[in-house]
């Protein structure tokens, strides 16, 4: 499992002085509150978060060291990250990373082989995950909550609840020729 987590993504500059405005990737946008430190995508030391504030729809961000609106616009569209056990802080026993759903194994609650979690992508509304079976072509289910019932780690295994994943799943027709 990896090692950090990403929070956020860095949308653009805010203002002058180095803010940078967020698409905030928790669960709760209020935990980005409980943050001391975070990591951008491509660095290795962490940024001292010294203000995190409401602005609109979104949250802007002013990290030590990004000072201005050239430093801030060369961080636009990079993840930001917190390390793994800060963010645990705020997951119950129930809740996984869909990171951590990348490369198990799916079957439904009926036991049935479903395929391998190959992809997640966020298009706001929900997230899109995308299986790669050998029965169906392009599949994939917006995960809109209580599709996936379980993540074992140990057995590398995702267990989907059947009767909604064939509400919300959809895939392409295969040639039977």
């Amino acid at each position: 499992m990896d090692k950090f987590i990403e929070i956020a993504l860095i949308k653009r500059p805010q203002g002058v002085k180095g803010e940078l405005r967020l698409l905030v990737l928790l669960d709760d946008n209020k935990n980005l509150q409980n943050f001391s430190e975070v990591f951008v995508e491509g660095s290795e030391m962490p940024f001292k978060v010294h203000e995190i504030k409401k602005v609109a729809d979104d949250y802007a961000i002013k990290l030590d060291g990004i000072d201005s609106y050239e430093d801030a616009e060369k961080l636009k569209n990079k993840k930001l990250l917190a390390k793994r056990e800060d963010v645990d802080k705020f997951k119950s026993t129930k809740d996984f990373y869909m990171a951590d759903i990348i490369g198990k194994t799916a079957y439904l609650s009926t036991g049935e082989f479903v395929g391998i979690v190959d992809d997640i992508e966020n298009y706001g509304a929900s997230d899109v995950v995308f299986i790669r079976s050998q029965k169906y072509t392009n599949l994939s289910f917006a995960n809109v909550g209580g599709i996936i019932l379980s993540v074992d780690q140990e057995k590398q295994e995702v267990i989907l609840d059947a009767d909604e994943f064939s509400k919300y799943c959809v895939y392409d027709e295969q040639d039977e020729n």
